[in-house]
């Protein structure tokens, strides 16, 4: 899965390079979340990015695609969207609205308007005739588009999940040499807690040598403790699905275990416009 989002990447380069003005993706929306973060991280275009899905099929009543595709065709057009002195950012774009790739999650599994982007909010929505643009666009993911695609597109990085009577099994496998891993991502509880075998193995696999990463299974909300030097590398708001493609690509910047924790640190949190603007 990995590889294809690498193709994406490699695909909007080569497009902004033959002089497009933007990269509309259109793209099954299980997975759409996952494809426009891990871009994200990885690009750093002068064009918008759009990433397209559909909640209903073409032949549904009141088929939601053309819509989508129309509302991605007017984000990839406005000047609003197209920054010169940052990346112009990758986007999910269903229901009239522009989501930033970061924030964004997929909250239902029939709704239209499954995409969220919780506290955060959109970027913008679209109506008949205007732009109402709530948050400044670009990107808010951490810029790793200095990475190397081809090895990230090779990364083995398990999701381990936590609850009640969960297993440190894939952990202590991963610790003994048995399970070749480049790094492990815990799913926790609530805001960082997991079961004390998934924790104490976290731990011992950070010792070990093998990055560990941690996020939580719930879908808004910053994760605590705070890290400390040598422990496991909190993710702070980001879904496990997203810290996982987090890691594979900081990992082929630096497998440094506090270096990882700096590009964490570096694409936490976005800067909302207090006030939305209004834009013809």
């Amino acid at each position: 899965m990995v590889e294809d989002y690498v193709g994406v990447a490699k695909a909007a380069k080569r497009a902004e390079a033959d002089g497009a003005d933007g990269v509309i993706v259109t793209h099954g929306t299980d997975a759409i979340e996952e494809d426009a973060y891990f871009n994200d991280l990885v690009l750093d275009l002068d064009i918008p990015v759009a990433f397209v899905g559909a909640m209903r099929a073409a032949d549904a009543v009141s088929a939601d695609g053309p819509s989508n595709l129309l509302t991605a065709v007017r984000m990839i057009t406005r000047n609003e969207f197209h920054l010169s002195e940052e990346p112009s950012g990758v986007y999910v774009v269903l229901n009239e609205t522009v989501h930033a790739a970061r924030d964004v999650t997929k909250t239902n599994t029939t709704k239209v308007e499954t995409f969220d982007s919780g506290p955060a909010g959109p970027i913008a929505v679209f109506t008949d005739d205007e732009l109402l643009l709530y948050r400044e666009p670009g990107s808010y993911s951490s810029d790793l588009s200095g990475c190397d695609l081809d090895t990230a597109a090779g990364m083995v990085v398990p999701i381990v999940t936590t609850g009640a009577g969960a297993d440190a099994y894939p952990i202590e496998q991963a610790i003994s040499g048995a399970y070749d891993v480049d790094g492990i991502t815990v799913q926790s509880t609530g805001r960082g807690g997991s079961a004390p075998e998934i924790s104490e193995a976290s731990q011992a696999a950070v010792d070990a040598g093998i990055p560990v990463v941690r996020a939580s299974r719930v879908h808004y909300g910053p994760l605590g403790p705070s890290d400390e030097a040598g422990s496991v590398v909190i993710t702070e708001d980001l879904p496990a699905w997203k810290a996982r493609l987090h890691l594979i690509v900081a990992l082929t910047v630096t497998t440094d275990l506090e270096g990882i924790r700096e590009t964490v640190e570096e694409g936490k949190y976005g800067t909302p416009v207090v006030a939305p603007s209004t834009l013809h």
